[in-house]
């Protein structure tokens, strides 16, 4: 027998074999940090449908973006872009393989799974003057407009210089009033509800500062 021969072959066999276990060790770090990185990945998908005033006709994007802004939430946009649009056409988010379609779902879910209650901090009568504004969008008159106009008054936001969950449903409605609406109601918004416009105009300035690259200027 050739001693040699079998030597270098047994050499050669043990270099393979240290090379395999090498590639399998690389892939195997590659794909925990691949499986790392996409865990709590959100992907916020959604229409195309752009203005030349918003981002988007749909109060409900419009809102869960603002909340994701809010809450310093990191996701990725999916909007295939259309010429077609429908009211049907709903966003919704991806997360680790679960599929939320509704906004205060979504919200309610997200807020939870990262920690992200941004109402945690109001008190019981701040969410009651939450929950009415928010049921005053129902059926909105020029009245009601009035009132929220007062209430921001020397306001940053609606309950001081902090944002809340809220503050997101807010600003997604006044944006369909100041962007789309051409009734009475949505006139007189633009003509005389200044601390409304002062507030739109803070959030969109603060956490909206890709607003003017997203809206369609064709």
């Amino acid at each position: 027998m050739n001693y040699k021969l079998v030597k270098i072959s047994f050499a050669s066999s043990s270099i393979l074999l240290a090379l395999g276990l090498g590639v399998f060790y690389i892939r195997r770090v590659f794909y925990r940090k691949r499986q790392t990185q996409n865990k709590n990945k959100i992907i916020l998908h959604y229409f195309y449908d752009s203005t030349n005033k918003s981002p988007s006709r749909s109060l409900d994007l419009i809102r869960l973006e603002t909340w994701l802004k809010f809450a310093g939430i990191t996701y990725e946009l999916k909007i295939p872009k259309s010429r077609f649009y429908s009211i049907s056409n709903s966003p919704f988010i991806s997360i680790n393989e679960n599929i939320l379609t509704d906004p205060d779902d979504s919200i309610t879910y997200l807020a939870k799974i990262l920690g992200k209650d941004l109402s945690d901090g109001l008190n019981h009568i701040e969410k009651s003057i939450s929950r009415g504004f928010f049921y005053m969008f129902i059926e909105i008159a020029i009245q009601d407009l009035k009132a929220l106009d007062d209430f921001l008054r020397n306001k940053e936001f609606m309950f001081g210089s902090n944002v809340c969950a809220e503050d997101a449903f807010l600003f997604g409605v006044i944006s369909q009033f100041v962007c789309f609406d051409e009734s009475e109601i949505g006139f007189y918004l633009r003509e005389k509800c200044f601390n409304i416009l002062r507030f739109y105009e803070n959030v969109k300035s603060i956490y909206w500062k890709e607003w003017d690259n997203r809206i369609n200027l064709s």
